[in-house]
């Protein structure tokens, strides 16, 4: 039996078969070294279920995390704007004289003399930002009064009234009030020579704006000028 074996391994077709023995071996061996890797190949249903529930908090944390993106571009947007408006001293001059020059600019727009006007007061905000704010007061005609209102209004950089403080003028005439003690108005004659009331207030008020002081970094888009 031996000797017949011997000479079939021998002939083309008893080469082939050992061959073919020898690589069946061969694969037996390979699969029984990484038996413990062949559940990765064909995942069981509990595999697949914990890959969905990886997949659905992996989605959870980028959509967090999309959304914490997009506020921190909202924010460094509106921080930019605030910068954009604010008073920059190599832009609009010092603020402690240029402030009162445009204020008192904008009385004289309006034919008004103001009785007051303070001196600018600074306090900080943060590192990069401060406040400056500036008293006024004036004793007139309540429309004229309005009409300063409506200049400060024009100023740039944008002013904004942190205080304002209107009662009827009660002095007494001696003292600059109107001619009826205790009274808020005053006739007077127009170019017509028709009668009107004018109202006589007391105004005071405070003045603010924000400056910036820090440093400007933005990121620069590319493909822009730098």
């Amino acid at each position: 039996m031996k000797k017949r074996v011997a000479e079939f391994l021998k002939t083309p077709n008893g080469k082939l078969a050992a061959a073919i023995g020898a690589l069946v071996l061969v694969w037996v061996i390979i699969l029984l070294s990484y038996a413990d890797g062949l559940g990765t190949l064909f995942p069981d249903a509990a595999s697949i279920a914990e890959a969905k529930r990886e997949l659905v908090k992996q989605s959870k944390s980028y959509e967090k995390a999309l959304a914490e993106k997009l506020k921190n571009d909202q924010l460094l947007k509106e921080y930019n704007q605030v910068i954009d408006n604010a008073w920059k001293e190599e832009k609009h001059g010092m603020v402690d004289t240029e402030f009162r020059r445009l204020v008192a600019n904008a009385s004289r727009s309006v034919e008004l003399t103001l009785d007051s006007l303070g001196a600018v007061k600074s306090s900080r905000i943060n590192t990069d930002f401060y406040y400056a704010e500036l008293d006024v007061s004036v004793r007139a005609n309540y429309e004229d009064v309005v009409k300063f209102i409506k200049a400060v209004e024009k100023i740039e950089p944008k002013v904004v009234w942190r205080r304002i403080d209107i009662r009827p003028d009660r002095r007494p005439p001696h003292l600059g009030g109107p001619n009826q003690q205790g009274s808020i108005t005053a006739r007077v004659l127009n170019e017509n020579s028709s009668s009107k009331i004018t109202t006589r207030v007391g105004f005071n008020g405070t003045l603010r704006l924000i400056g910036f002081d820090g440093k400007i970094s933005r990121p620069v888009k590319k493909g822009g000028r730098k």
